[in-house]
């Protein structure tokens, strides 16, 4: 079996998911988001994507003889990728300011591969020259030959279930917003969106992978019965569609559109969620500039001028947000825009003051 993406169709749009990827990767790097964990992963995960997908075009086109040295490399980061948007989504509705403490039992099975690709890792380099010429010559080692101490076979088993396990999370983690957002909100509609369209199209990405490496595995003697053959050619036509081409669309989405994926607005916006929020510069200004400022933020600066909510020792961005009736990231979000620094800061200054 030799089945390989070197049609210049694939290979394009191989090139322009790496392209992409490494453009989002730099814009969530260079630009400010008040949720640095959730900016984090997203970035981790484009930048792996990247990487993952430029060794496997090394390979499919046989370059990686002359960059033996990255063969296998990145193997184990195809075991966290499934986790790593879990996180990302979980982090933009709930919040989440970094990782859980059971959350570094996700990473295992990453860990499992890296020490299962010891033997391979640990070779000498005319050993790794030696696979890979068999490699380049006969596609079908690459995924069902063995390169560390279980079979390749084993290990893309274990591939495909950390990838198809999260992806009925990330549909209940999208309801979950979007059931329980503002829907005044601009803003949370806009995260609501790129949610499900995430959600949407990383499914039709995983599941293109997971294909691509179950017909992989499939024995000869069943690939070339005929009645299997249409079969097996619509599951190729499915992996060339949706493999990657669905990230280049996400890819493109967040170059394009770059607030809806991490939060992050230009600084020269003056209002929140494209007009939602009028009048922000009168934010804590003389008392007859509040009549015109929208109701959130007239709760907001309630809290902290009229209620005294700073002088409570217990207050958190957790406490303020409850009380307002916002989530966390909203709130956030106001605090930082409009009172002039985070959470911590702001409540520090009304205790200074």
């Amino acid at each position: 079996m030799e089945q390989t993406f070197t049609n210049p169709y694939q290979l394009i749009l191989v090139l322009i998911a790496i392209i992409a990827s490494l453009i989002v990767f730099g814009q969530l790097v260079l630009r400010r988001d008040t949720n640095t964990w959730a900016t984090a992963l997203l970035a981790t995960f484009m930048l792996f994507n990247a990487l993952m997908n430029a060794v496997f075009l090394l390979v499919d086109t046989g370059l990686i003889l002359k960059y033996w040295y990255l063969y296998r490399l990145t193997a184990p980061l195809n075991y966290i990728m499934g986790a790593m948007m879990f996180f990302y989504i979980r982090a933009l509705v709930n919040d989440d300011r970094g990782p859980k403490l059971m959350d570094w039992l996700h990473g295992l099975p990453m860990v499992f591969a890296a020490v299962n690709y010891l033997p391979f890792y640990l070779s000498s380099a005319d050993e790794k020259r030696e696979k890979l010429d068999a490699v380049v010559n006969n596609y079908a080692e690459y995924v069902q030959g063995q390169d560390g101490f279980f079979p390749e076979s084993v290990m893309i088993v274990l591939r495909i279930a950390t990838l198809l396990v999260y992806i009925p999370f990330y549909f209940q983690l999208a309801h979950s917003h979007h059931t329980s957002m503002d829907q005044s909100s601009v803003f949370n509609k806009r995260v609501d969106r790129w949610l499900w369209i995430l959600a949407t199209t990383i499914t039709f990405y995983f599941l293109a992978v997971c294909v691509f490496l179950l017909t992989q595995l499939l024995p000869e003697s069943l690939i070339y019965q005929p009645n299997y053959l249409a079969f097996l050619g619509f599951l190729d036509r499915f992996v060339e569609l949706f493999w990657t081409s669905s990230f280049v669309f996400i890819s493109v989405y967040l170059a394009l559109v770059p607030s809806v994926g991490i939060g992050q607005f230009f600084e020269k916006e003056q209002q929140f969620g494209s007009g939602e929020y009028n009048d922000a510069n009168t934010l804590g200004k003389s008392p007859e500039n509040k009549a015109s400022q929208h109701p959130d933020l007239l709760v907001l600066t309630q809290a902290f001028e009229d209620q005294s909510f700073w002088k409570d020792s217990a207050a958190s961005l957790k406490s303020l947000a409850h009380q307002l009736g916002f989530s966390q990231r909203k709130t956030s979000y106001l605090v930082n825009k409009f009172l002039g620094g985070n959470f911590n800061q702001v409540v520090n200054r009304y205790r200074i003051e």
